[in-house]
């Protein structure tokens, strides 16, 4: 018994020195000290900001320009099948005045009637973005020295044409609609209007359209 412990006891000391010998270096007998992990490399710096793209060619004044025949669209958030859209389909200055509509308020000297298409998609959003923009219409002209003016009448309601075209409150999805909308003017030619998209603070979009007539 006593010959096994005394085996068991050399087997231990054998372990510990082979233990210590594996820790020290063979050239000096001194301790290897840990070589610290190399620190992580910063990703090269990028080239540059990146480019932001407007989704509209605005001038200076945040409006897009706007022709007859020209559509604008404000893109839906649902897809394409939502998009909403206007097409100014005409300008008519001084149209003739309705007799009868004509009694119902004093109208400017000078009067343009602006002919629209309107269609709409199966948004919700962009619908009610038609609605307000058309129902709650408000213009400014642009003068020749760039300061924006109320027009004539100041923008209020205009009584001349009996026909208008459909009620921007019926506006309903997935529908087409003619609308026409009336303003007073300094002059019958020659001027720039801008139609004021007033809801792009919450719906996107320009700040306005103008239009040069």
């Amino acid at each position: 018994m006593r010959k096994i412990m005394a085996a068991l006891a050399l087997a231990s000391v054998a372990g510990l020195g082979a233990v210590a010998c594996s820790d020290t270096d063979t050239t000096g007998g001194r301790q290897q000290q840990p070589q610290p992990a190399a620190a992580p490399q910063a990703p090269p710096p990028a080239s540059g900001p990146e480019e932001i793209i407007e989704p509209w060619d605005t001038n200076k004044r945040g409006h897009v320009p706007l022709s007859v025949g020209e559509p604008f669209t404000l893109p839906s958030a649902l897809g394409p099948a939502g998009d909403a859209t206007f097409t100014l389909t005409g300008l008519r200055p001084n149209p003739a005045c309705d007799p009868e509509i004509a009694l119902g308020g004093e109208n400017p000297d000078n009067i343009l009637a602006l002919d629209f298409l309107v269609e709409t998609g199966n948004d919700p959003e962009t619908e009610d973005w038609l609605t307000e923009l058309f129902a709650g219409a408000s213009f400014k002209e642009l003068s020749h020295d760039g300061v924006s003016r109320e027009p004539p009448g100041g923008g209020y309601l205009i009584y001349c044409l009996a026909d208008v075209g459909s009620d921007p409150w019926s506006f309903g999805q997935n529908q087409t609609y003619e609308v026409t909308l009336q303003t007073g003017v300094s002059q019958p030619q020659g001027g720039t209007l801008i139609f004021d998209n007033h809801g792009h603070s919450y719906y996107g979009g320009p700040a306005g359209w103008e239009i040069t007539y």
